[in-house]
């Protein structure tokens, strides 16, 4: 009984830990798409295009900043002084890999090029090099409170970083608009310098409550953090390049015929204030995996009928969700996209999202690799889902353009998902797929003959009266087909 008592009271504490860090975390997110409106108000395609692009390096270079240190951290958390050596760690190589890219930039003369091509100006590029150092040293406070289980102060300082980047973005654009006017150059140099004060500020709250920063190095724990992190960093560099895999394509095969205005940068622009708005698909998949990762602790992921009734659900629901936002598009771009310009591309929207949602079915017909602990299998098809990615970006992006991008996302994905699925047939887990094979044929015909990118006239009462028939039309069909396929 004892043991019983002390099993499910581990349980609730990890449902707590991953309930608190996943609200922290999609909070941060939503916080984040009110800077949508702001940028995309006051700024160019060109300047937005600029911040986007950056930001995705940013995303790669963090990963390999860090060089794993997420997992050494919790192998070495409990000597007591290798918290002053995590942050010492980041510090150096930080600025080593710093010196070396704009050292490496400047000194063959790339950097002069990359100034003479783009907009991106040499100020963008040093303080993206500062924001990696700040952002490197912040995740091992971050490291810390996860391994001490402060969780609400984690989640509270995750949302506070976020809070004041938006704060500070806000300031800058409102006074820009009514108190003085500032270049656009200035003012793409502010976004950064906003994110760069945002996470200083956190750094100082960190070193006033919670640790201070003492530089302490050990030879021996660096080559023994290495040994260990560095094989997470091929796992982390797969993840997040196939999130940002679209725009550094673009840049490297999209050619000037294709172009949405008069540059490659005003095309990524376009694109990413677009595919910002087809990310709200990822928001609820990221949510939806924060509440079903919890289930595995209750014991209900030994049923076959656990995995099909969550790809049901997922499925049917997901498919609504792309073709009540395709139908309602017009709309939510006039909200969303501050100048007209940006909605050159909205088209494009529905495929960003079914490519999206695949992901989220990938997940779901992935989940297997994760509860009979076949994590081989799952890194073999993640890799093999960014390498035919980028084989089909290389093919189709300088055939059919940006369209492309998304196109190659959805096959990579399709086929990924095929592989998942028939490796779950190995392992004896079989899944329906038939509903499947119905609402996304449906869904792709729905959310591409219905959208309506007609920003001026919006038929408000028109929307809703379709939205409201697609709604009862995909619910009648899920409820009937719900009784049919006995997933009770």
């Amino acid at each position: 009984m004892k043991t019983f008592i002390q099993k499910f009271l581990q349980k609730n504490n990890l449902l707590k830990e991953i309930s608190i860090y996943g609200v922290g975390n999609i909070f941060t997110r939503l916080i984040s798409y009110f800077l949508v409106p702001i940028h995309t108000k006051f700024l160019s395609p060109n300047s937005y295009g600029i911040i986007c692009e950056l930001y995705s390096y940013l995303a790669f270079l963090q990963v390999i900043y860090t060089l794993g240190l997420d997992s050494a951290y919790f192998k070495f958390a409990r000597v007591k002084i290798y918290s002053h050596f995590a942050k010492t760690f980041s510090l150096l190589t930080s600025l080593f890999f710093s010196a070396i890219i704009f050292g490496g930039l400047y000194f063959s003369g790339f950097l002069n090029k990359i100034t003479s091509f783009t907009s991106i100006k040499k100020s963008y590029i040093l303080i993206c090099l500062a924001i990696l150092c700040i952002e490197s040293m912040l995740n091992v406070s971050f490291l810390n409170l996860r391994y001490k289980k402060k969780l609400k102060k984690f989640s509270a300082l995750k949302i506070l970083q976020v809070t004041l980047n938006l704060f500070f973005n806000s300031l800058i654009f409102f006074s820009h608009a009514n108190i003085f006017s500032i270049t656009e150059e200035l003012l793409v140099l502010f976004v950064f310098a906003s994110n760069f004060f945002s996470s200083v500020i956190i750094f100082f709250i960190f070193n006033l409550y919670d640790e201070r920063f003492k530089f302490f190095f050990s030879k021996k724990l660096f080559f023994r953090s290495i040994k260990i992190g560095l094989p997470f960093v091929y796992m982390s560099l797969v993840l997040i390049c196939n999130d940002v895999l679209g725009k550094i394509s673009l840049r490297l095969w999209l050619p000037q015929k294709f172009f949405i205005g008069p540059s490659m940068q005003h095309t990524i622009g376009v694109l990413s204030a677009c595919q910002k708005i087809a990310s709200v698909i990822t928001l609820c998949t990221q949510a939806y995996r924060f509440a079903l990762e919890p289930l595995f602790f209750r014991g209900n992921y030994l049923k076959e009928n656990f995995y099909n009734r969550n790809l049901f659900w997922f499925t049917n629901l997901g498919c609504l969700a792309i073709v009540l936002i395709s139908l309602n598009i017009n709309i939510i771009a006039k909200i969303f996209l501050g100048r007209g310009e940006y909605a050159v591309a909205l088209k494009i929207i529905p495929s960003i999202l079914v490519s999206n949602f695949l992901s989220g079915i990938y997940y779901n017909l992935s989940f297997w690799t994760k509860t009979l602990n076949k994590l081989k299998i799952g890194t073999f098809i993640s890799t093999f889902n960014f390498f035919s990615n980028i084989f089909l970006n290389f093919l189709l992006i300088p055939k059919v353009g940006y369209w492309g991008v998304s196109i190659s996302s959805i096959i990579s994905a399709c086929l990924s998902c095929s592989i998942a699925f028939l490796l779950a047939k190995k392992n004896n887990i079989h899944f329906k797929i038939f509903h499947l094979m119905l609402f996304l044929p449906l869904t792709l015909f729905f959310s591409n003959y219905f959208i309506n990118i007609d920003l001026e006239n919006i038929a408000i009462l028109k929307n809703v009266l379709y939205s409201i028939i697609v709604f009862v039309i995909y619910l009648i069909m899920s409820f009937k087909l719900f009784k049919i396929s006995a997933l009770k």
